[in-house]
């Protein structure tokens, strides 16, 4: 807000003492200002708010509060996956799956919510408000009814989100850093991978677990 404090403030200035601009052009100047400030500042406050939320999330599953089990995680999460000829913007890098994470908001967030009441938190927003912000980012995917997701008899409404395009999803690298990673043989983690790539490996890494024989 401060900024734009200043670019208005120079700007009268400058109309007063050239007198370019009558009393009733600064006056509209200043109507429009002060609208076009709040809407940032509104803004602003919403993309810490849904990212909050994000970061949250990440935390949560870090601390398996949605489940360990594939049985688990699966009432809440599933992934689906298409191949790529490389990653977004990185046509030297390869193939490159991409993933579309999809869950159930109304189990995520209970879970949620019942983890921060432990801390004495809460979620800074109500369902409404979180799907609301989620659909102005490119990330999110038109919601949807889906019963084959979560294996429910019911339908459940599916929120999906592409990770291609999420801030804690794919993370662009140089490549040169990728070059450097499959030097070292490839084996850490993929710094192209965000943090909700963990719960996408988590979901896929579960279901490979259990379908080992039992030895």
């Amino acid at each position: 807000m401060e900024v734009h404090g200043v670019g208005y403030a120079a700007f009268v200035a400058l109309a007063t003492m050239l007198q370019s601009h009558s009393a009733t052009d600064l006056e509209q100047f200043q109507t429009w200002m002060i609208t076009h400030t709040l809407k940032a500042f509104a803004q602003v406050t919403s993309d810490l708010n849904i990212n909050q939320i994000w970061k949250e999330i990440c935390d949560a599953h870090t601390l398996e509060v949605f489940g360990k089990t594939r049985e688990e995680l699966r009432r809440i999460f599933n992934v689906s996956k298409e191949k790529k000829p490389h990653p977004p913007d990185a046509p030297r890098q390869g193939e490159w799956w991409t993933c579309v994470l999809h869950f159930d908001y109304g189990a995520l967030s209970g879970a949620l919510e019942a983890h921060l009441r432990k801390q004495g938190r809460s979620l800074p927003l109500g369902r409404n408000d979180v799907r609301q912000q989620m659909a102005q980012n490119r990330y999110w995917i038109e919601e949807r009814k889906s019963t084959r997701l979560f294996g429910r008899r019911n339908p459940v409404a599916c929120w999906s989100v592409d990770l291609d395009f999420h801030p804690l999803g794919y993370q662009a690298v140089s490549d040169e850093e990728f070059e450097r990673w499959k030097a070292e043989g490839s084996d850490g983690w993929d710094p192209r991978k965000g943090p909700l790539y963990e719960i996408v490996h988590a979901v896929e890494k579960t279901a490979e677990e259990e379908a080992k024989p039992f030895l």
